[in-house]
């Protein structure tokens, strides 16, 4: 290489192969991330797929949820199904150990 090439290349060979590969593992992580998709059966609605955890759903989010899966039972399977949420009853503790 010559001075002159030297000064006006500010990206060298080794940064553009580490942007390469970068970019690539990107992709492919976020194709492997997406992959469980290609095998589902149904293709999840946006509502199903940005449901929170069940544990942070308020009263009327876990509302909603129920009547989307009591129709989606009954559209299905021809069952008409109600679905509830009682809370614990008073003095009963719940606990999970893993070993």
């Amino acid at each position: 290489m010559t001075k002159k090439s030297e000064k006006t290349s500010s990206l060298s060979r080794r940064d553009f192969l580490t942007a390469a590969a970068v970019t690539v593992a990107s992709v492919g992580s976020g194709c492997a991330a997406l992959s469980p998709l290609l095998d589902a059966e149904e293709i999840p609605t946006a509502e199903e797929f940005l449901q929170k955890h069940y544990k942070k759903l308020s009263f009327d989010e876990k509302k909603v949820i129920f009547q989307r899966l009591e129709k989606q039972v009954e559209n299905q399977y021809g069952v008409r199904t109600h679905i509830s949420d009682p809370p614990p009853m008073d003095g009963v503790e719940f606990a999970y150990a893993s070993i």
